[in-house]
Parts: C-alpha cells; sequence; structure tokens
C-alpha cells in the first residue's frame, strides 16, 4: 500500500464488486502526473484468501491486453507486502453494465442495442 499511497491521494471508495473494492484516486504529485497523465484513477483492491483466484488473473490478463480508445486501460499493477493486489485503472464515471440496465427500456430492441455497441468499439 505504502506504494500506491506515495503516487495518490484522496482515496474513496466508489464501488464493490465480486473481486472487491474500487477507489477513486487522484495523482499526488507532479512526478506521479508525469508518470500517469490524467486527473483521476480507479485503484481497484482485489481481495483474496489464500490463493489468487484463476478467474481474477484472466482479468488481468485481459486488461492489459485491450488497447481501444473506447475502453479504460489497466496502467499498472500492484502487489503490497501484504500480498494484496492493485489495479490502476483509467477513470469511469459508470460501468458498462449500469449502463445497458439503464438504457434497457428505451423502446429499442435487443438487437438494435447490440449492434449499437458494436459499432461504438470499433
Amino acid at each position: 500500500m505504502s506504494r500506491i499511497c506515495s503516487i495518490s491521494r484522496d482515496l474513496f471508495e466508489v464501488g464493490r464488486g465480486t473481486y472487491g473494492h474500487v477507489y477513486k484516486a487522484t495523482p499526488k504529485s507532479p512526478a506521479s502526473m508525469k508518470m500517469y497523465p490524467n486527473k483521476e484513477y480507479d485503484l481497484k483492491l482485489i481481495e483474496g484468501n489464500q490463493q489468487f483466484t484463476m478467474s481474477a488473473c484472466r482479468e488481468i490478463a485481459l486488461l492489459r491486453e485491450l488497447k481501444h480508445p473506447n475502453l479504460i486501460r489497466l496502467q499498472r499493477v500492484f502487489l503490497t507486502k501484504e500480498r494484496k493486489v492493485w489495479l490502476l485503472l483509467d477513470y469511469a464515471e459508470h460501468d458498462l453494465w449500469h449502463i445497458i440496465k439503464h438504457h434497457r427500456g428505451l423502446g429499442q430492441g435487443r438487437g438494435d442495442g447490440v449492434g449499437r455497441m458494436e459499432s461504438t468499439c470499433r
């Protein structure tokens, strides 16, 4: 956690998921801002008991491979002395699941929404 605290400040929880907590963070110093030029970031703490789950490993591997302007980027992975895993991600106001859920009943068929998502991600 010490390395994370050295690059970010103002951590506050914005969500909770299957694997852990998500915090919103801002760079702490000008040096941090040079390394991570966005103004705000998501810090995701992945919690695990004795072993790190394979699905969490797959999530990290997938996030490392994804490079698209319409998707958030995984900036860095941190492992603390306490063996906690933190993911530094670009900040996103909403997540895709909530956007789909909110816009589901706006008079368009399911196929229209899928087509729009595909065209947006191209």
